[in-house]
C-alpha cells in the first residue's frame, strides 16, 4: 500500500476488481445494461453507475497492454529466440533496416513490408502491422506519429462518452425484462468503433519508442 494526500493507493488487484474489469469489458462489447445486471446479479441498474467512472481508466489499460505486444510481437516475427532480449527488441529501427527485408515498398516516414501490396491494405501505414516506421528526419517522423496519437485518443474519448451517454439514456420495460433493440444496435455499433480505435492507437503507440523498458 500506498500513502498519498491520505489515499489509500494499491499497486495489486483483488477479486473485487476482476469483477469491475468484466463489467468494463461487457459495456465495451456493447452489451446493454439489463443483460449485464443479470448477469451480474444486480437488483437494480443503477449499481452499474460505480462503473461507468472505471471505464476510461480501463481503456487506458487495455491501449497500454496492446501497444506492449505490438510492439513485442512485430520484433518477434523478424527475430529468432535467444538473439536479442526483449528489452533490445522494442524499437525495431535501431535493428533493422530496409536491406534488411525481402519486400518493401516506400512510404510516408517508412516502408510497408506487405509482399502483396496494395491488397490487405488498410489505407493508413500507423494502423498497419506491415509498416515499418524508418523516416529520413526522425523528429518529423515522430511527430507524424504522435499527432495521430493523439488525434485517436480525442476519439477514443468523444466515442467512449458517446457509449456512456447512450446506456445512461437506454429505454428498458423491467417487468418484461425487455430493452429497445435500436438503442442496442446503436450500442453494438458505438463498441465496435471503439475497439477499433483502440487497437488503432495500440498499433500507433506501439511505433514510438519508449524512453523506458517495457514490462511484461
Amino acid at each position: 500500500h500506498k500513502q498519498d494526500n491520505d489515499k489509500e493507493v494499491r499497486n495489486y488487484i483483488t477479486p473485487g476488481d476482476t469483477r469491475h474489469f468484466s463489467m468494463c469489458n461487457l459495456m465495451l462489447q456493447g452489451i446493454n445494461p439489463l443483460s449485464i445486471a443479470k448477469m451480474a446479479g444486480h437488483v437494480r441498474l443503477g449499481t452499474q453507475r460505480n462503473y461507468w467512472g472505471h471505464i476510461e481508466y480501463f481503456v487506458e489499460s487495455f491501449v497500454y497492454i496492446l501497444t506492449s505486444k505490438y510492439r513485442v510481437n512485430r520484433l518477434e516475427k523478424e527475430l529468432s529466440e535467444g538473439i536479442f532480449g526483449v528489452m533490445d527488441k522494442v524499437d525495431e529501427s535501431k535493428i533493422f533496416s530496409p536491406q534488411d527485408f525481402e519486400f518493401v515498398q516506400e512510404v510516408e516516414h517508412g516502408f510497408c513490408r506487405n509482399a502483396i501490396f496494395p491488397e490487405n491494405c488498410p489505407g493508413e501505414c500507423r494502423y498497419c502491422e506491415h509498416y515499418f516506421f524508418h523516416p529520413q528526419d526522425f523528429e518529423e517522423g515522430i511527430k507524424w506519429l504522435q499527432d495521430g496519437s493523439d488525434l485517436l485518443e480525442q476519439q477514443l474519448t468523444v466515442e467512449l462518452r458517446s457509449l456512456l451517454d447512450l446506456y445512461k439514456n437506454m429505454k428498458f420495460n423491467l417487468n418484461t425484462e425487455s430493452y429497445s433493440i435500436i438503442d442496442q444496435e446503436s450500442a453494438l455499433s458505438k463498441a465496435n468503433l471503439l475497439n477499433r480505435l483502440i487497437k488503432q492507437k495500440a498499433m500507433l503507440d506501439s511505433l514510438i519508442p519508449e524512453t523506458k523498458g517495457v514490462k511484461l
